[in-house]
């Protein structure tokens, strides 16, 4: 979600950040449930299995794969001064791959006022088909295939509508996959509503791809990354997020700017998301957090300790 937080309620799953849904490969081939299929786009947008793993950004890599990430979050009050503000190192790694979904292992420390506090780590589910814990695939149906057009570029998209329900809500989410071009899931809309009496609030949201090989730094090299938007809607106000994606990296998100606006129009709430460090096993991880990269830390102590091994090496020598 935009502005994290440990309980999970209706609205946390309808404003989950796209730190979450973009990482998520969303929609696969589900018996269960009632599958209703008006019509099929050619086999150009359909793959044989629907997105397959190689498309998610997390399944594509090894169980073992994992990033750290630097979130700074502000509040703002009523004249939109900042009144509050947090840094949070969250660390994901993925530690489950199946045949629906993957498990990540999210560990995260925060610093506020001076103080740090470390949460114990928590083990969060994602479906291939959007679906968080508790979440069920009730139906799924194919929509008429859409292009959608990015940098000029036409691309054919398969369109899949998805009904997920839970105990106290359901959701419908709407893919745009092309098999063609990264992130893959070029846009998804989504409706959230509380299925009991007191929870009848509906909440909207829509990710869609921006820009191709974008240039950005991703730590220490300029690389071609993807930029999204992420627009969500609810009765208390609106959040908005642009994203930068590279589907090199584990998880995809190298950066994120958010921010939170009330009803009545005035920002409440930003953060911004950086990406620090990245593997692809335990064993490239440093367990060190810094305000600059941990990769960046890495590099300048390899560098320091050759220059002081060539300075020794030079002062050994006989003359």
């Amino acid at each position: 979600m935009l502005f994290p937080s440990c309980k999970t309620t209706l609205a946390q799953v309808a404003t989950r950040t796209v730190c979450t849904i973009v990482l998520c490969a969303v929609g696969t081939e589900f018996t269960s449930g009632e599958t209703k299929e008006t019509s099929r786009p050619s086999t150009t947008a359909t793959p044989e299995a629907w997105p397959p793993p190689r498309h998610h950004s997390w399944a594509r890599f090894p169980v073992g794969a994992w990033q750290r990430v630097r979130i700074v979050s502000q509040v703002l009050d009523e004249t939109e001064t900042v009144v509050n503000t947090s840094v949070a190192h969250v660390t994901k790694t993925l530690t489950e791959i199946t045949a629906r979904g993957v498990r990540l292992k999210i560990e995260r420390m925060v610093e506020l006022e001076g103080k740090s506090f470390s949460a114990p780590p928590q083990i969060v589910y994602q479906g291939f088909a959007d679906e968080v814990e508790g979440e069920q695939v009730f139906a799924m149906k194919d929509l008429k295939p859409a292009t959608l057009t990015l940098d000029g570029r036409e691309f054919l998209c398969h369109v899949r509508e998805i009904d997920l329900r839970a105990a106290d809500h359901q959701r419908t989410v709407k893919i745009f996959y092309s098999n063609t071009r990264a992130p893959y899931v070029l846009r998804q809309e989504t409706i959230s509503q509380g299925t009991a009496a007191e929870q009848v609030e509906m909440y909207e949201s829509v990710l869609e791809t921006i820009a191709l090989d974008m240039p950005y730094p991703v730590l220490m090299k300029i690389k071609s990354t993807i930029l999204m938007k992420k627009h969500h809607r609810h009765p208390r106000g609106s959040d908005t997020a642009w994203v930068v994606l590279d589907p090199e990296i584990p998880g995809g998100v190298v950066a994120q700017s958010a921010k939170k606006v009330n009803a009545q129009g005035q920002t409440v709430g930003r953060n911004l998301l950086q990406l620090t460090d990245h593997g692809l096993s335990s064993a490239d991880r440093s367990h060190e957090v810094d305000d600059v990269s941990d990769a960046t830390v890495r590099k300048w102590r390899r560098l320091r300790g050759r220059r002081r091994a060539t300075s020794i090496s030079a002062t050994q020598s006989p003359p």
